[in-house]
């Protein structure tokens, strides 16, 4: 369950992607925190993400992308439409 000052992400996984990147704001640039979240971390696994020590009734900018990680490299997706979202 969210507490307050949480949020909760959820995004539908990227075949054969070696993990997610999680842009996240206070501004609508979204590009104040990232977030990585790779193919070994729970969240990455269920699809969805709590993000803690947020500032509780203000709204929150999001964006994601996958990344797939190939031979030594990093390759990137492009970002998703940035979603806003009120943190409880």
């Amino acid at each position: 369950a969210v507490k307050k000052g949480q949020m909760k992400i959820t995004w539908e996984k990227v075949s054969k992607s070696s993990g997610m990147i999680l842009s996240i704001g206070y501004t609508s640039s979204a590009n104040t925190k990232t977030n990585r979240y790779d193919s070994s971390s729970k969240g990455y696994k269920d699809g969805s993400a709590i993000l803690n020590g947020l500032k509780s009734k203000n709204k929150l900018y999001v964006k994601i992308r996958p990344y797939k990680k190939y031979e030594g490299k990093n390759y990137y997706g492009k970002w998703s439409p940035i979603k806003s979202k009120t943190v409880k």
